[in-house]
This record gives structure tokens, C-alpha cells and sequence, in this order.
């Protein structure tokens, strides 16, 4: 039995129990329309409200913040399906089939991930060998680069896993080309390969996506090897949808699941993804997928710790959640992160460089802020 959480928590026991909003206070639903603001999360809450027949729960006063929300969701989706529209058609002529990844993926295939998810930039997978005629069609169709510097070029072609991202100049959107799902450079190395063997049509028309174990895969990839945390409780949540919706679709799902982490070689990612969804969001996981992942998981001494990290960063980045460590977390992942990715080779040097532009950046913008002098 769930029990009742406290209306600091709202957020998180309406995604465990939707019902007990029946039992709510209008202090939970403030609490809960606070922390959906911070997580980007009120168009989805809505749609889980929806779905469970609960929107009638909602205070009149408080209902236009869902009610906004939708209308916001709506927009971007239509947004989104006219880029994905606008990439086909620029592809179409050199037959290059984008397949499509984390959100737009989610939008393509209509499954419950993509209700209420609302994202900056459309992320594709292209093979390497396809990436420069991609990149050139693109730029002759309307896509212009996003104006990096040597460095960064350098960064992106040579060390990681997509080039530059490209911004489409009629509406603004961000495109993230991929010929892989992690850095080239990085301890995690996936063979692209192997990708490519299990992807599959989209329910949109001319779309295609990589299979529903290899897109819960990545989306976990992106989250629990990350550098940013902001929305990771956001993206939580997809890792507990995709989760929940694939194994009730398919009975041979986890054993399916468990054995392409073996295949991509992110054993370690996949425990915990199952370790975080079941303890934070009660994800419904079977103790023998629980069992036959262990083997992968972290050391038994530094498993505290990593969960101490994890809990922190993985919450609601909320100030009901937050403590005094949560920002010690963050800097302690997104040192992780670096790590994961690069050689200590590569990794200290771009690191200094890193902190060398960011001061020289900080510099030129206190110098143009900085009042002039009565003798000047």
C-alpha cells in the first residue's frame, strides 16, 4: 500500500497513486502546480489527471494552470510534427531515412512517454557514413549551423557522437544529428552496428525509431550518464513510462531488455535505471529482472555513494527536494559525466579550456556591463 506523502511531494505521489488526489488538500495542489513548473512536467501531470478521470479534483482557481499547460503541449506538438515533416523532405531526395530519438521517437510512435513532454531540440540517428551528405542537404534546405567555434567543431567532430546541431531558420528548432548513442571517446562504447538491425517504422508516415529496447536504453544513457540535471526527474518519469507501457505490450520485454544492456555493453545503466524508477517512482519491475541485472551494478561500497548522488539529482529539482548536497551532486555527476566520456587525456585539457572560456566569457560580459566613469 502507498502510503499518503506529505504535500511536499506532491508531484511524485500523484505519478505513484493519481487516485489520491481525491484526498487532497488545495495546499497539495499548489505544491504540486510549484513543482510541476519546476520539473516541466504540468502539461504531462495533466494528461495523467485526464487519463484517470481526476481533472474534476482540480480547485476552479487552480485550473487554468493545466488548462494553459495543454494548450502549450498542443503547440509544440504541432511544431514538432512540422519539422519532422520539413527533415523528411529535405532527406528524401539522397534516401536518407532519419530515425528519430528521445522525444520526437516518443511523438512518432504515440506512446505514453509523449503525453505532455514538451523539449527544445529533435534529435536523429543517421549512420556516419550518411552524416556529411545529411549535414549538406540540410544546409542547402533551410538549416544553418549553430555558430560554434574551432574548439567546439573539434569537440563535436572528432570526440562525440553527433556533430554540431543545426537550427532550421524558418522556425527556430534545434536538430541534433547522432551516428551513435555515446561519444566516440567514451569508456561506454556502442557499436553502431548493431543499432541498425532493430529499427523500426514509426506510426507516423515516413518516420522510423529504434526498437522499444534500444529507445528506453538510450533515454536512460542520456539521463544516468548525463551532465545536466534540471530535468532529469522530467526524464525519470519517460524511463517509468516506457517502462511500465513496453513490458504490459510485451511479455518477453525484460528478458528482451536485459539481454541488448548485455549486447550494448550498459549493464551498469540499466540497473540503475531499474534501481531509481522502482525506489522513486514505485515502478512496477520483477525482482528476477531485478536479479538477473545485479551482477552489472556498482560495487557494494560505492553503491551508497552513488546513491546519495543519484537520490539528490534524480528528485524534483524543486526546493521541497533540494538540500544543502544537491548542488555538491550535481558537480560530482557532471564530473562523472566527463569522465565516462573522455580519456583523462583528452578530458583535462578540455576541461581547463572549458574554464578558460568561461572566464574570459564572464569578463567580457562584466566589462560591457560596467558603468562609465564621470571622467570618461
Amino acid at each position: 500500500m502507498i502510503r499518503k506523502l506529505d504535500h511536499s511531494e506532491a508531484i511524485k505521489q500523484l505519478l505513484i497513486c493519481p487516485w489520491l488526489v481525491s484526498t487532497w488538500s488545495e495546499k497539495h495542489w499548489e505544491s504540486l502546480i510549484s513543482q510541476c513548473y519546476a520539473t516541466s512536467l504540468m502539461a504531462r501531470v495533466n494528461w495523467v489527471l485526464k487519463k484517470n478521470n481526476l481533472t474534476h479534483h482540480i480547485p476552479q482557481t487552480l485550473a487554468w494552470h493545466f488548462a494553459a499547460a495543454n494548450k502549450a503541449y498542443d503547440a509544440h506538438l504541432h511544431d514538432v510534427n512540422r519539422e519532422i515533416d520539413c527533415i523528411n523532405k529535405a532527406l528524401a531526395p539522397i534516401d536518407i531515412k532519419p530515425v528519430y530519438l528521445k522525444g520526437a521517437a516518443y511523438i512518432v510512435t504515440e506512446e505514453n512517454a509523449s503525453h505532455g513532454r514538451i523539449f527544445s531540440d529533435i534529435d536523429i540517428y543517421v549512420p556516419k557514413n550518411k552524416i556529411n551528405a545529411c549535414e549538406q542537404i540540410l544546409l542547402w534546405s533551410g538549416w544553418v549551423g549553430s555558430n560554434k567555434d574551432d574548439y567546439d567543431e573539434k569537440y563535436y567532430r572528432e570526440w562525440m557522437h553527433e556533430i554540431p546541431p543545426l537550427i532550421n531558420i524558418e522556425t527556430g528548432a534545434t536538430l541534433d544529428i547522432h551516428h551513435n548513442l555515446s561519444p566516440v571517446i567514451s569508456r561506454i562504447k556502442i557499436n553502431a552496428n548493431i543499432l541498425e538491425k532493430q529499427i523500426e517504422p514509426g506510426k507516423k508516415a515516413n518516420t522510423y525509431v529504434l526498437s522499444p529496447e534500444d529507445r528506453l536504453l538510450h533515454s536512460a544513457i542520456h539521463l544516468l550518464t548525463g551532465e545536466e540535471f534540471y530535468k532529469s526527474f522530467r526524464d525519470l518519469t519517460d524511463l517509468d513510462f516506457m517502462l511500465r507501457e513496453y513490458s504490459n505490450k510485451d511479455k518477453e520485454f525484460w528478458e528482451k531488455l536485459i539481454s541488448r544492456a548485455r549486447e550494448m555493453g550498459v549493464g551498469r545503466v540499466l540497473y540503475y535505471c531499474f534501481r531509481y524508477c522502482s525506489r522513486i517512482l514505485h515502478t512496477p519491475i520483477p525482482a528476477s529482472s531485478f536479479a538477473a541485472i545485479k551482477e552489472s551494478g556498482p560495487h557494494r561500497l560505492l553503491l551508497p555513494i552513488m546513491d546519495s548522488l543519484f537520490y539528490r539529482t534524480l528528485n524534483p529539482s524543486h526546493t521541497s527536494f533540494k538540500d544543502n548536497l544537491y548542488g555538491v551532486s550535481c558537480f560530482c555527476l557532471f564530473l562523472r559525466s566527463h569522465w565516462l566520456k573522455m580519456p583523462l587525456k583528452i578530458l583535462i585539457p578540455h576541461l581547463l579550456k572549458k574554464a578558460l572560456i568561461t572566464l574570459e566569457n564572464d569578463k567580457e560580459a562584466k566589462d560591457e556591463t560596467t558603468p562609465l566613469s564621470n571622467n570618461q
